[in-house]
């Protein structure tokens, strides 16, 4: 993307010059015209990866061509080659053009003699049926080879029709009856049945073939009472059932005859797991009696597993609408007593779990009266509590647990809030004899109830001990995540950031880091500093990083290293300022010794730039902080100065001066390129764009601010408002939770505007106005600023690359075209992914802007025709397998030179739209073609 996190082109497995394409493809010909069978099969079985390097339609179009030469000409070994590519090459089939050759070339080996041949023909079949679904000829051979006495070829058959069924309509349609005379055919052995029935799930296109099928397994379940047929057929049943939407209640009540009557674990089992896929795909379609039938069910049965997949379904369907009918159950309170004390604690933590989200709905208190609702939500305060007590006391803890902890004990306080008071007193206990891995998830649930002063208790306690574990840690990787967490935690846990508390953070933290040091752990030490400058504790990143400098063997790491220690000195010296809360002390020079550092720090920054890490969200996000703290800097000197002369000059000159247009400009220009940069993040994680977000805000309440003051004798101040009905303060997108001190912040700012409205209402500029000014931007430095996780970590990366055709020889060679021709140009592109795709958002579709404007105006009539030249056009594409195409037809009106500009931008699942690129620039030159010329001439 233009601006990622990390761009490290290393991450993408196929990074290569379009170019080669055409060496590949002839490098791989030359293997299949090889006479030796070990070159052939090497170069067949190279082919997906070059589909995955080079997905363009013309590349394999031609390689499934010559691979279907090969498949009807060569020997079943190359067969089987040829039909592990269609296997993994399964998202490119869509691109293959010539379909109908590549189909006659394989359908030829279906009138062969060899049975194998023929086999391995149907399974080529059902791995291309996205494209060949509705091929009469391959439907006709599919069925006369299900007659097949050949075994193999039989279960070929078998395969291409489960591959035909899912794409299909008409082959499923088609193929019903002859699938359920199979079964019921006695000729038929009970291993072919058994893969027949799966065939049974894709019959869900019509109403008849569903009738069908469903009547054909609960024939089988009455005839073949074998545990194989059973839980194959449930589980087609409930897929086919779910897939058509029919019969659902009737599937849901049958699984349970099964769970409550069969007495064969197994069979329970896949009934569970098929009851747990209705929760959780149609959980709306459950009744007050199938939940008070699982509960029975449940509370009767003494097998572990089967309990356990039940409160994981119950769990399921708590989160969901069904919760309507968990609340009017009769037995939940009973399965609270059995299983909400239980030893093993996942069984506590889900049944806790489902109780709390009972707790906390709406119905239970109406329905069950205020009276048995309090005994209830003091029951689960107890349950919660004793839940602690055994988590803080066991040795292995599933991660699943402490997540079902957190739900409930939200769940919990929102319903009963004295429940907060008893959970701090007992963490208070807990914390300090428990292990440190323990004692910060304890320490997490503090933060969940705002128990902010008994947090950082717990958070100094917790590093004492880590001081004397130290020693015997062994995986490094579970520590340096440890510290991060401890980090975190500690940005919750101090209320206020005095110089008394950055102390004990520094001093707490300093013999750990010492430590670390003394065993050459230096990554765990940058884990440190990186997560202090994520929360904004700058004084503890700021020595770390100066110190790590010198640990480093690269330059650019340490110009890398260095930058960060100029930025985090830079904050660290508008956060010790702001700490002292003295009017009185110049706020200019403050922010002049901060934009220093911050050039200092670009300078370093631009200089760790390498061609594998282009670091450009980072260096655009600092120079945006820098150019914030610059136009701070200046307006803070200017209203200074505007007090001194006030008295000497016109108020009504002073608020009419160009300087507050300037300034308020320039918060704006800022302003607009976060959103810039913001729209450009397309891989940055959620808080990294609220980071983004609240910065951006910042500085457009600083300009409304300006502009506001500024123009008071034009406008009234209103001291209703906010800032009257013109200036809206947009907070709606962002977590505040995660600025515990926002809500300070943006109070005390209100306060002082009101404040300030009500005092100089009507009143022209004074120096009452500077002030005010001047103390908004302290407020706005205020709000704590924390560099974004994306900053440091790109937890996914995406990039578009494109093929633009037609292209000159030489990149700045202009395309020729003669007039009236019209320009074709078609646009390629993949979209490429790291190892990791989809964490934060995925690519839905991609936007294409073509602009062709004139770029030469040789005379008047080219001036006068500038408007009518200009063309623009524009698609939108979804990739599909990452691939899409476009085409534009360029209609040039005159002769000219034109530039034809091509941006980028994708669509997320959430149908928003990244500014992301990449961006082209394509010059045409159009010429006149000779006659025209001397139509001209002769006119």
């Amino acid at each position: 993307m233009a601006a990622s996190g990390v761009d490290v082109d290393s991450s993408f497995g196929y990074q290569h010059d379009w170019r080669d394409a055409n060496s590949a493809m002839i490098e791989l010909e030359k293997g299949l015209r090889s006479s030796n069978m070990g070159d052939q099969c090497e170069a067949i079985v190279r082919f997906p990866k070059l589909f995955e390097k080079f997905p363009f339609p013309i590349l394999v179009n031609s390689a499934f061509m010559k691979l279907t030469d090969i498949f009807y000409s060569g020997s079943n070994f190359i067969r089987l080659c040829i039909l592990q590519v269609t296997k993994d090459s399964r998202k490119h089939l869509g691109k293959i053009l010539n379909v109908e050759d590549c189909v006659r070339r394989l359908y030829s080996v279906m009138i062969s003699n060899d049975p194998v041949a023929r086999a391995i023909t149907l399974r080529v079949f059902g791995n291309i049926a996205s494209v060949i679904a509705e091929h009469k000829s391959i439907h006709h051979s599919i069925q006369q080879s299900l007659d097949s006495h050949d075994y193999i070829e039989l279960e070929g058959a078998i395969f291409a029709s489960y591959r035909l069924s899912a794409e299909s309509a008409t082959f499923a349609s088609a193929i019903c009856s002859k699938i359920a005379n199979m079964i019921q055919g006695l000729g038929t052995s009970i291993e072919v049945k058994i893969k027949m029935i799966h065939i049974l799930r894709y019959m869900h296109h019509d109403e008849n073939s569903i009738s069908k099928a469903r009547q054909l397994c609960h024939m089988l379940l009455e005839s073949y009472p074998g545990s194989n047929f059973v839980k194959i057929t449930l589980h087609v049943l409930s897929l086919l059932s779910i897939k058509s939407l029919l019969d659902i209640s009737q599937q849901i009540s049958l699984l349970l005859n099964y769970l409550k009557s069969d007495q064969r674990l197994e069979i329970r089992k896949i009934a569970i797991q098929d009851l747990r896929l209705f929760a959780r795909k149609v959980p709306h379609m459950w009744n007050e009696q199938d939940i008070q039938g699982l509960c029975e069910i449940l509370l009767s049965f003494p097998q572990p597993q089967i309990q356990l997949l039940i409160l994981r379904t119950l769990v399921a369907l708590a989160h969901s609408v069904a919760i309507k009918c968990i609340v009017e159950c009769k037995d939940i309170i009973s399965v609270f007593e059995r299983f909400g004390l239980h030893a093993n604690l996942m069984y506590a933590a889900l049944t806790l779990d489902i109780c709390s989200c009972v707790a906390s709905s709406d119905q239970y208190e109406r329905l069950h009266g205020l009276a048995t609702a309090k005994e209830f939500y003091q029951q689960l305060d107890i349950g919660m509590e004793t839940l602690l007590i055994s988590y803080a006391t066991s040795k292995n803890v599933n991660k699943r647990v402490e997540q079902l902890c957190f739900n409930c004990i939200k769940n919990i306080v929102r319903a009963y809030p004295p429940a907060r008071n008893s959970l701090m007193q007992l963490l208070s206990v807990i914390i300090p004899n428990v292990d440190v891995f323990v004692g910060v998830m304890l320490c997490n649930i503090l933060k969940i109830i705002e128990a902010n002063d008994e947090l950082f208790g717990a958070i100094k306690i917790i590093l004492q001990k880590l001081l004397q574990e130290l020693q015997s840690i062994t995986k490094l990787e579970d520590f340096n995540n440890l510290l991060v967490k401890i980090i975190t935690l500690l940005s919750y846990g101090i209320p206020s950031v005095d110089d008394e508390n950055r102390h004990q953070i520094f001093n707490l933290l300093i013999p750990v880091i010492d430590v670390l040091n003394a065993k050459g752990n230096y990554w765990s030490v940058f884990c440190i500093a990186r997560s202090s400058a994520q929360v904004g504790f700058f004084s503890v990143a700021s020595p770390l990083f100066k110190q790590l400098t010198i640990k480093v063997s690269s330059e650019n790491y340490y110009f890398y290293l260095t930058a960060l220690h100029h930025f985090c000195q830079s904050e660290n010296r508008i956060a010790s300022f702001l700490v002292k809360n003295d009017d009185s002390t110049d706020l200019s020079s403050c922010l002049m010794d901060a934009c220093n550092a911050y050039h200092k720090g670009l300078t370093a920054l631009k200089a760790s730039v390498t061609p594998k890490h282009s670091l450009t969200f980072q260096c655009q996000f600092a120079k945006l902080r820098a150019d914030f703290l610059q136009v701070g800097m200046t307006l803070s000197s200017f209203c200074s100065a505007m007090n001194v002369t006030i008295h000497s000059t016109s108020t009504a000159n002073i608020a009419n001066l160009p300087q507050w247009g300037g300034y308020i400009q320039s918060f704006r220009r800022i302003s607009e390129d976060l959103e810039t940069l913001y729209n450009q993040s397309f891989d940055a994680d959620l808080h990294s764009l609220d980071d983004l977000k609240m910065f951006q805000q910042s500085c457009l309440l600083m300009a409304y601010c300006v502009e506001l003051l500024t123009t008071s004798s034009s406008r009234m101040i209103s001291s209703e408002g906010f800032f009257g009905e013109n200036i809206i303060f947009d907070l709606d997108g962002i977590n505040i939770c995660r600025y515990p001190n926002m809500n300070t912040f943006h109070k005390e700012l209100t306060n002082r505007i009101t404040e300030f409205a009500k005092k100089n209402r009507g009143n022209l500029f004074g120096k009452n106005h500077g002030q005010c000014i001047k103390a908004i931007l302290r407020t706005l430095l205020k709000v704590p600023f924390r560099y974004p996780l994306y900053y440091f970590v790109g937890q996914q990366t995406t990039k578009i690359t494109l093929a633009i055709s037609p292209s000159s020889r030489h990149p700045n060679e202009p395309i020729l075209v003669i007039l009236p021709t019209q320009l074709l140009m078609k646009v390629e592109g993949i979209v490429q992914h790291g190892r990791r795709q989809g964490i934060h958002r995925r690519v839905k579709a991609v936007n294409l802007t073509l602009n062709a404007t004139a770029k030469e105006t040789s005379n008047d009539m080219f001036a006068f025709f500038k408007e009518t030249t200009d063309i623009t056009l524009r698609q939108v594409i979804e990739p599909k397998n990452d691939y899409f195409s476009a085409q534009f037809l360029l209609n040039f009106s005159l002769p000219n030179l034109y530039n034809v500009h091509i941006d980028v931008s994708v669509i997320d699942e959430n149908s928003v739209s990244w500014h992301t690129g990449p961006q082209r620039d394509i010059p045409v030159r159009c010429n006149a073609s000779t006659s025209s010329s001397h139509f001209s001439t002769n006119g």
